[in-house]
């Protein structure tokens, strides 16, 4: 069975610009997104220079600040490449079957930076601890530590 896939829409949200049309004209000048960490502290790392998405508003892309609150900086990344994409491909969106319509949201990883929950993240951890192996145990934490985590993480 053939299946297809339409790309009506693309968008980029980077260290070197928010946007396609920014993105292409900071390739094009050669523009780098490498500085120095903003966002955390980078005493505890062998390095003090990353790529950080710099200048970012969730507030221009996601309506629902309830939202903002309770999810992370890359989150507000992901709803704000989407929301250009979308805005990319011209769609009228309420005419759009929305059982057919998705995307695909590549990342280098992210989260557990400054969102909520992350203090409330110790318990369930230090419960999945397995003091004999000197290790994290993973079904350990799905058996002891998820029942008392953040309701976000579960």
């Amino acid at each position: 069975m053939d299946k297809k896939a339409v790309i009506t829409g693309m968008a980029v949200v980077s260290p070197i610009g928010i946007g396609k049309d920014e993105n292409w004209d900071s390739l094009i000048r050669g523009k780098s997104g490498i500085d120095r960490f903003s966002r955390l502290n980078p005493g505890h790392l062998p390095v003090s220079i990353g790529a950080e998405v710099k200048d970012f508003d969730p507030k221009k892309f996601i309506q629902d600040r309830k939202a903002i609150r309770l999810t992370y900086f890359n989150v507000h990344l992901a709803l704000a490449a989407a929301k250009l994409a979308v805005e990319d491909s011209g769609l009228e969106i309420e005419k759009v079957d929305s059982a057919r319509f998705g995307g695909i949201i590549g990342s280098g990883g992210g989260g557990f930076d400054d969102g909520p929950g992350v203090a409330e993240l110790q318990e369930p951890i230090l419960k999945s601890w397995d003091e004999d192996k000197q290790r994290f145990d993973s079904s350990k934490f799905g058996e002891e530590g998820l029942p008392s985590a953040y309701p976000l993480f579960c």
